[in-house]
């Protein structure tokens, strides 16, 4: 329970069919290179970077669900995070409830497949600069 209760994440290991899927949650907005101020949600990068190379590990884990309600963040780290996602050898499936903004975007299309509830949006954002 503090896995999910820390990062997010937890194993969903009570199926009929006795599959172990890994949830991945990515909630608030992906924290990279800078630290976010301490009111704001993020995901924190560091953390899921190694629980992914875990998953690729472990011969028990028959697959990913990525959990997707972010507003982006940063896109060096989003994009590091989505290349780890589309190298997976196990299958893998993106559920956007919310949103997905911004880097967000190429993190939903790194699974294998790719679902957002009919009230979720993706969004790309444009920064003037």
């Amino acid at each position: 329970m503090d896995q999910i209760k820390e990062y997010g994440q937890t194993e969903l290991n009570q199926n009929r069919k006795d599959k172990s899927i890994h949830l991945l949650s990515i909630i608030g907005e992906i924290e990279g290179h800078e630290q976010l101020a301490s009111g704001m949600k993020a995901t924190k990068y560091e953390h899921i970077l190694p629980q992914l190379a875990k998953v690729e590990d472990d011969d028990e884990t028959d697959g990913v669900l990525v959990i997707l309600n972010t507003v982006g963040g940063d896109v060096e780290c989003g994009l590091a995070i989505a290349e780890m996602i589309a190298g997976l050898s196990k299958p893998t499936v993106s559920l956007v409830l919310g949103g997905s903004h911004s880097i967000g975007i190429p993190l939903a299309v790194a699974t294998d497949y790719s679902f957002i509830v009919p009230t979720g949006t993706y969004r790309q954002v444009y920064k003037n600069g």
